[in-house]
């Protein structure tokens, strides 16, 4: 009974811990700037964030950068952060970065002082509403930046194109083949008469 009551208290403990303090960000704001044309691509974007909390308490944080691009295509990029000093106030902890739920990979150079998360090929679907999820830890000051690319793929066409497409060609092998035939015939021979 004992330890059914201590398991409790540590589940409770668990649930009871506050969600980490998300931020949305849409193309246009200072934390996420885009360029390129959004209907025929190629697409470059910048974001990021920099600011303050708690002093000596380390905060879990959660931006979620949003978009929506009217084609489909893939995207690619990067997140990185830096700090002089390991576990200092200044030192961001990237936790996590996810573009559309792919988890990003991370490598970690500079003795750990840089972390930088990076991903590619990753599906950009038109019309939805895309995401960038960045998990990081806080000690105090926090900074990280990141960018990211897409270019648009190729529509693939539809089983009616693909139909009419192998009709028109069986059409056009259909009329040099007659035409074919019909050049190894001799030609008629006309003879004229003058009386």
């Amino acid at each position: 009974m004992r330890r059914f009551v201590m398991a409790l208290a540590v589940a409770s403990a668990f649930t009871a811990a506050p969600a980490a303090m998300a931020t949305t960000f849409i193309p246009g704001s200072p934390n996420f700037m885009v360029s390129g044309n959004i209907f025929s691509g190629p697409i470059a974007a910048t974001f990021g964030n920099a600011g303050v909390t708690a002093a000596n308490t380390s905060t879990t944080l959660q931006d979620i950068f949003q978009f929506i691009i009217p084609q489909n295509g893939v995207g690619s990029g990067s997140v990185t952060t830096g700090t002089t000093l390991a576990f200092s106030a200044n030192d961001t902890d990237l936790l996590s970065v996810l573009v559309n739920g792919t988890p990003a990979t991370k490598t970690l150079s500079n003795g750990g002082l840089t972390e930088t998360y990076s991903i590619s090929g990753v599906p950009i679907t038109a019309g939805a509403t895309n995401q960038i999820v960045v998990n990081y830890l806080s000690r105090g000051v926090f900074s990280y930046g990141g960018n990211a690319t897409f270019n648009p793929v190729a529509a693939v066409p539809e089983p009616a194109t693909w139909a009419m497409m192998l009709v028109g060609l069986a059409g056009i092998g259909y009329a040099l083949r007659r035409k074919r035939r019909y050049a190894n015939t001799p030609a008629p021979r006309v003879g004229y008469s003058f009386a």
